[in-house]
């Protein structure tokens, strides 16, 4: 990844259909090839407002019943339209659960078969007192980044998606690339910025080449890494 980023330790799941632990309160389901080196995944918040589930996962029907033990799902967020698949519908009804997204991803998620989405409006919304969603345009116009606060561990989590990858991150001009749009660079750039100053201890992407792992950083570090990411765009 990046000389900023240290590896969270990594633990597999305790058998088939189990997901994987990633810290106190967040599990994963594994990692899902998307063709090549490329590997997606999904990740579950056990919180007292109810569970939220971020990203998505073609095959998450398999983890239903380990759901269920955690507490099921009361909330399902995606990160911008590619994470967009009747599986996000499944999920959402087999726990009736709620999605959310920003609204300029509405038409692109339900082309792709999310059947039922209550879209996100705002520059950041507060979904419970322990999770905001940040709209972060820039892959696409309706990105939107999910800040956790953990009360397990009292550690800050930052879901990008696929904006902030091993893909992407030593090579930020690519990310520009897959939905170019009027406007994507300031935009990105504008979310970079805003992200730069969220006070997260750990970064959880949804996207990999190869191996999808958590990152933490410490404030310093937080700063260089984005610093590092918007010079990229400025020489690019």
């Amino acid at each position: 990844m990046h000389s900023q980023l240290q590896q969270l330790d990594r633990r597999e799941p305790s058998g088939p259909g189990r997901l994987r632990p990633v810290a106190p309160g967040i599990w994963a389901t594994p990692d899902e090839p998307l063709g090549g080196p490329a590997n997606t995944c999904g990740f579950l918040l056990q919180r007292a407002a109810g569970n939220v589930f971020v990203y998505s996962c073609a095959a998450i029907a398999d983890f239903f019943d380990h759901i269920a033990e955690l507490g099921g799902v009361t909330t399902v967020v995606l990160n911008h339209r590619d994470e967009a698949t009747e599986w996000v519908s499944d999920l959402a009804e087999r726990f009736d659960a709620v999605v959310h997204t920003h609204v300029a991803e509405v038409e692109p998620c339900t082309r792709r078969g999310v059947r039922s989405i209550e879209p996100l409006t705002d520059p950041e919304t507060a979904l419970g007192d322990d999770l905001l969603a940040i709209h972060t345009p820039g892959h696409t116009p309706g990105v939107v980044s999910y800040l956790w606060s953990n009360q397990a561990d009292r550690q800050r989590y930052l879901f990008t998606g696929d904006t902030l990858t091993n893909f992407t991150i030593d090579r930020m001009p690519a990310v520009l690339g897959f939905h170019p749009y009027d406007g994507n660079l300031d935009d990105l750039k504008r979310s970079l910025t805003d992200l730069r100053e969220r006070d997260s201890d750990v970064l959880l992407p949804g996207l990999a080449n190869g191996t999808i792992n958590a990152y933490s950083w410490t404030t310093p570090a937080r700063h260089e890494f984005f610093d590092d990411a918007l010079a990229q765009l400025s020489d690019g």
